[in-house]
């Protein structure tokens, strides 16, 4: 579920995010596979974006949930607790929220 977004690299939001994949770039490996190398007038983006794409990798190897929380929006967290089945664990708590609507006087 990671490698399916861009959105924890830095420059890249939700917007951004949509029009890589409306072009066809949905993963990681998309993104690799479409890219040219190209000397840039404009900075070291493109190569930042790899650096960053390749430390994600390897935290992805890593099972470092840790470099993903920091740097994914937090709506996008999900995407956490789906890659790392085994590491994850949800608690669901049940309560009336102390509303005195709710409370049982009997």
């Amino acid at each position: 579920m990671l490698t399916y977004t861009f959105q924890h690299l830095k420059g890249v939001g939700e917007k951004t995010e949509r029009g890589l994949w409306s072009s066809g770039v949905v993963s990681w490996e998309d993104f690799d596979s479409r890219r040219t190398p190209q000397l840039s007038l404009f900075g070291p983006e493109e190569e930042s974006n790899l650096s960053q794409l390749s430390d994600s990798r390897k935290a992805l190897l890593d099972e470092d949930a840790d470099f993903f929380a920091r740097s994914l929006p937090k709506p996008e967290h999900y995407r956490i607790a789906l890659s790392f089945p085994s590491k994850t664990l949800f608690l669901d708590i049940e309560t009336t929220g102390l509303s005195q609507y709710y409370i049982d006087y009997s």
